[in-house]
């Protein structure tokens, strides 16, 4: 029993840590330039708001589909810019905001699934965006929002502007 509580504490020590390091203020490898980043965007357009060249992660082809992942890290933070036939198509991002938002049991239950996420927003509050793909015409978005220790969280994943699952840890 005292094996399993100090590796729970080393591994929310080791989780509070990873996002609490501070983004170099001069890196362009940030929360509002991954914003910036918007789908359809070309290579070139995302290099100019970067301000650097990715690290080419994985490209697949597939007919006369080509796809390419591009990665840009600062310390433990991230993003993933993927693309298709050139246009960004999907991103994601892993600690490059440090936002905090006071998340209980109480908003988590009154989240429905269809809301929309402006109304998901006025429960919870304005929340990270973590990914967003358009693929096949479907507009999917994925939300967190975590309490101040980022021992908590609450993550929201909508379709098309809508509600489709949520899932809550440690609330």
């Amino acid at each position: 029993m005292k094996l399993k509580k100090s590796l729970s504490a080393v591994l929310i020590l080791i989780f509070v840590f990873a996002f609490s390091i501070p983004v170099s203020a001069k890196s362009k490898i940030t929360y509002g330039n991954f914003l910036k980043v918007k789908m359809g965007q070309k290579y070139s357009q995302v290099v100019k708001i970067l301000g650097k060249k990715g690290k080419k992660e994985s490209t697949s082809i597939i007919g006369n589909i080509k796809s390419v992942m591009y990665s840009w890290d600062i310390g433990l933070a991230s993003m993933n810019v993927t693309f298709k036939n050139g246009k960004v198509v999907a991103k994601d991002q892993t600690g490059l905001c440090k936002s905090a938002w006071k998340i209980t049991k109480t908003k988590y239950k009154k989240l429905k699934k269809g809301m929309s996420l402006k109304k998901v927003k006025s429960i919870l509050g304005k929340g990270v965006l973590a990914y967003q793909s358009i693929i096949g015409g479907e507009n999917m978005t994925t939300y967190s929002w975590n309490n101040a220790s980022y021992s908590s969280s609450i993550t929201c994943v909508f379709y098309n502007g809508k509600l489709d699952s949520k899932t809550a840890y440690w609330i």
